[in-house]
């Protein structure tokens, strides 16, 4: 893969992906052996087929995680990102070394299609609900593979190398938390409502007139009454927000909305008398 995700400086995971949507988490900040734990039961790996185990502490966006990359026996390469407040998988990476021999497909290599299907089902992601951010025919080492990218209304980024010959999963990163995918998805808003001034229903994330009609009914006032301040969408810690002000009579409003739920994140009122 030519792009790494963001949240590691080299990862290599993989296993099961069926199992991301059941994450481990506990109520207590987890420990060393714990962390190991979570990504053994994520990989669906048994320890005795583990040659290489090991867990490191880290910070990453000022939260304590572990860094756990294990090797089993059958020559793949996993890293796991585990938050160690809660015992989150926030970053999953994967990498097969020892490739199978190639055949079995009557000499006939997989389609972009059927590759893209193999992803999504790996993934447990459905066809309607993610958007392809790349789809692009390689060679490595001399085996033709399909590299491919997607992220899920979630924001949760995946991406996949499919061995383009017998749709053999060869790597695959995840991200439960992209950043990448909330900028990429607020850029494609802007391009729709740009050539339609219309609200993306599905993914999802409040135009203007939302945000503005969320925060005037929350301070209970009438547009009429209100003069606005710089309304802008912005990043707070990864998260697409809108951020902004506006005065009814002497009072000031500042204000925060997640994008993607329209809720209201920070809220502050004050007179601009005192």
């Amino acid at each position: 893969m030519k792009r790494k995700l963001s949240c590691w400086a080299t990862v290599m995971a993989a296993g099961m992906l069926a199992v991301i949507s059941a994450f481990s988490v506990s109520a207590a900040p987890v420990n060393e052996e714990k962390a190991k734990s979570i990504a053994l039961d994520s990989a669906g790996v048994k320890a005795e087929n583990v040659v290489f185990l090991h867990a490191d502490q880290d910070e990453d966006d000022g939260r304590l995680i572990y860094e756990v990359e294990l090797i089993t026996k059958a020559n793949e390469e996993y890293d796991y990102e585990i938050l160690m407040d809660t015992g989150e998988i926030l970053g999953i990476s994967y990498e097969k070394k020892a490739y199978a021999v190639q055949g079995g497909n009557s000499g006939k290599d997989i389609t972009v299609e059927k590759a893209q299907e193999l992803a999504l089902n790996h993934a447990g992601a459905a066809a309607d609900k993610v958007i392809w951010i790349k789809q692009k025919k390689d060679f490595d080492d001399g085996r033709f593979v399909y590299e491919l990218g997607f992220y899920t209304d979630g924001y949760q980024e995946y991406e996949y190398d499919i061995d383009g010959t017998n749709g053999e999963v060869i790597a695959w990163e995840f991200e439960s938390n992209s950043a990448y995918a909330r900028q990429d998805a607020a850029r494609r808003l802007e391009q729709a409502e740009g050539s339609t001034g219309k609200k993306n229903e599905e993914k999802g994330i409040f135009r203007l007139a939302d945000v503005k009609a969320t925060v005037l009914k929350q301070a209970d006032a009438e547009d009429e009454q209100v003069t606005w301040g710089r309304v802008h969408r912005t990043f707070d810690d990864g998260k697409l927000v809108y951020e902004g002000k506006f005065y009814v009579n002497s009072l000031e409003y500042e204000f925060k909305i997640d994008a993607a739920t329209g809720m209201v994140t920070d809220w502050d009122v004050e007179s601009i008398w005192d």
